[in-house]
């Protein structure tokens, strides 16, 4: 994606002594920012000791926030709100205060930022939104945020140990299902939201409202809550509510297995190729149900398959999607299928024996001749496969050119193959005052044929002349 700047209202939400009194509130704002946005604001943003981050306390670093929440707001906009330490409480009783900027925007922008929130995420700490400002100006000025498609490249990213891959594919199985969490894990939240949410399908990303490093709050409602239940009073409080308690650190998982989305994320997460994951997850898919994830998905593996295939089932599955009539995205992606399907039928005929290569060569050709796309996306393979019977059998590749040849003569456009056919005969020429005679007598057997193709080639010509003398011409 390229660089993108959004616009967004703004506000600070922590506690310091002022003339209108102290405490936790929204010491500062935009001056458009609604009342009724400032309430849920309110609601949803950490007070005293409300970070699980247990290095918080003692650390000041403003390079990036011990925690992220995105949530809804009731105006339609959505907020995303970076919280971190910022000195000591002022009110004396002890630990650090706790400061969250939030910034607060259309949501239909997200399209814009690769749909990865943790892009406006950096954004936000690049434009110092983690560095506290204790005595802010009211009203706040609008904030204007330069996006930067910078996830995950030049970061590491990674899933804290409890989340192996069974509880990784169960959490993304519940997320989907669009079902209320809390998952106790004991550090990683931010990375491991970020790298949920890539298991997303990028449209579908900014319904999910999540709180990542916040300590459990019964207001804040969110559909995740990512944090570290050390004891056990989130799991206590959450009982009998609308939500589910997910245990990692200390409980056992066992996925359900067949989803194809979910080996596709799964894979990608596995080998930590994360550009990979985001890089397909993150386009503008028109079908992210449940079955156009399981579409998309079997073509992702289908070409991640690719390298591993022989040509049968190779020139089966371009067979199978040469005609799949899918919207958008998916016919984009059903055509770097079609892509990895050639260049593996070109690997192959590259380094295989003419031997192995002609029991597909019918299948090859009826593929080719099912339209003229199909035609132009196998064009390069039926060549390779002509040189292959040419370095290995010249007379055979000469027999089996003739498959082709009318084609390319009836073409109105040069079929490319052309000088291919050229090289054949003139093999053919070379070759034929060392074939034996019962070779001589396939070999006039093709020229014929190939004489009612090209009448007035001078190859064959001499070939002819050399077969009726029994001297070359």
């Amino acid at each position: 994606m390229s660089d993108v700047t959004i616009r967004c209202d703004q506000a600070i939400f922590t506690s310091i002594r002022t003339p209108m009194g102290e405490g936790y509130r929204i010491v500062a704002a935009s001056r458009t920012l609604h009342a009724d946005e400032k309430q849920a604001i309110t609601k949803a943003s950490p007070s005293h000791e409300g970070l699980c981050d247990p290095e918080a306390a003692g650390r000041e670093s403003h390079d990036a926030p011990s925690a992220v929440a995105f949530y809804p707001l009731p105006s339609g906009r959505a907020c995303i709100g970076l919280s971190c330490a910022a000195g000591s409480e002022h009110t004396g009783r002890g630990g650090r205060r706790v400061y969250t900027h939030c910034a607060v925007f259309d949501p239909a922008e997200l399209s814009g930022c690769a749909f990865n929130l943790f892009n406006v995420v950096r954004s936000m700490v690049a434009a110092g939104l983690t560095s506290p400002q204790l005595k802010p100006p009211n009203p706040l000025p609008e904030l204007s945020l330069t996006i930067t498609d910078n996830a995950p490249r030049g970061r590491k990213l990674g899933f804290p140990a409890s989340l192996n891959g069974e509880w990784r594919r169960a959490l993304l199985q519940a997320m989907l299902e669009k079902r209320n969490l809390i998952i106790n894990i004991k550090e990683g939240w931010l990375d491991t939201i970020e790298l949920l949410l890539m298991g997303f399908p990028g449209p579908l990303r900014a319904d999910l409202s999540f709180a990542a490093g916040l300590r459990f709050s019964l207001g804040r409602q969110v559909n995740v809550q990512l944090l570290h239940d050390g004891t056990g009073q989130a799991k206590a409080r959450a009982a009998g509510q609308q939500v589910e308690y997910l245990d990692p650190c200390h409980g056992t998982c066992t996925s359900r297995d067949g989803s194809a989305w979910l080996a596709l994320v799964e894979r990608h997460w596995s080998a930590a190729d994360f550009v990979a994951l985001d890089r397909r997850t993150s386009r503008r898919f028109d079908d992210c149900g449940a079955a156009g994830r399981e579409r998309v998905a079997r073509l992702y593996n289908s070409i991640d398959e690719m390298p591993q295939l022989e040509v049968a089932p190779v020139i089966q599955t371009i067979g199978a999607h040469l005609t799949a009539h899918a919207p958008g995205v998916e016919a984009e992606i059903n055509d770097e299928l079609l892509d990895a399907c050639r260049q593996r039928l070109l690997s192959r005929f590259g380094s295989a024996k003419w031997a192995e290569v002609k029991p597909h060569w019918r299948s090859l050709l009826e593929v080719s001749g099912r339209s003229a796309n199909a035609a132009s996306l196998l064009r390069p393979a039926v060549e390779r496969a002509l040189r292959c019977a040419l370095r290995d059998d010249p007379l055979d590749a000469a027999f089996v050119a003739l498959d082709v040849a009318g084609d390319a003569v009836s073409d109105s456009t040069d079929s490319g193959l052309t000088g291919l056919f050229e090289e054949i005969l003139s093999r053919l020429a070379a070759l034929a005052p060392a074939l034996e005679d019962a070779d001589t007598g396939r070999l006039r057997a093709i020229c014929t044929r190939w004489e009612r193709v090209r009448p007035a080639c001078p190859i064959l010509h001499g070939i002819a002349q050399y077969i009726t003398a029994g001297t070359p011409g």
